[in-house]
């Protein structure tokens, strides 16, 4: 095996200063490739993304908080997606 020891190592990706977890990645970057196939994947959206803007629903000027709708729009439709029934606002 390696010289160095798993406390020692840090994460292969360049400018990347964490520890080691696995397959030479830190925890960060390995369930990255773990879930995607790429360490260097970037899923989230950059907060300030949805400012100054409204919601997709006809007649509702709430700001969007995800998906393109309004928290409230997003949380009826996951309600009733636990109930098992059709979401108005969202296709999923």
């Amino acid at each position: 095996m390696n010289d160095l020891k798993k406390e020692n190592r840090s994460c292969m990706v360049d400018g990347c200063t964490n520890g080691y977890k696995a397959r030479g990645y830190c925890n960060k970057h390995y369930c990255a490739w773990k879930r995607h196939g790429d360490p260097l994947i970037q899923t989230k959206v950059c907060k300030g993304y949805w400012d100054d803007t409204e919601c997709s629903v006809d007649n509702c000027t709430r700001p969007v908080r995800t998906m393109g709708i309004c928290s409230m729009h997003y949380l009826r439709d996951f309600r009733l997606k636990q109930n098992g029934l059709p979401m108005r606002y969202r296709d999923e």
